[in-house]
């Protein structure tokens, strides 16, 4: 990622910066996983147990720069109901949901 002309795949999953200095913070937090919970509209950090520890409720974002509008963003490219390792979001390693 430290290339200058740095490109993700098409098929790749675009986690904005801001949401990857989040999933970081989690990680940091011995919360390794992540899955979109579509039924309550959140994203949940995940245990190694995959028991839910904490979650994000998405709520309507006032502009593009919220972070409310980067995490909808980055669930809305994940498959809801898939634990993802969030290391793996981070380092542009996950391939997008399929569309429908």
């Amino acid at each position: 990622m430290n290339e200058k002309d740095y490109l993700i795949k098409e098929d790749i999953v675009d986690c904005p910066i801001a949401a990857k200095e989040m999933l970081l913070s989690h990680i940091e937090a011995d919360e390794l996983y992540g899955k979109v919970n579509k039924e309550r509209k959140r994203f949940e950090w995940l245990k190694d147990d995959g028991e839910c520890d904490h979650y994000w409720n998405f709520d309507k974002p006032r502009d593009k720069n919220d972070i409310e509008y980067q995490m909808k963003y980055l669930a809305d490219q994940l498959e809801a109901g898939k634990m993802y390792r969030l290391s793996d979001i981070i380092t542009d390693k996950v391939k997008k949901k399929v569309s429908q």
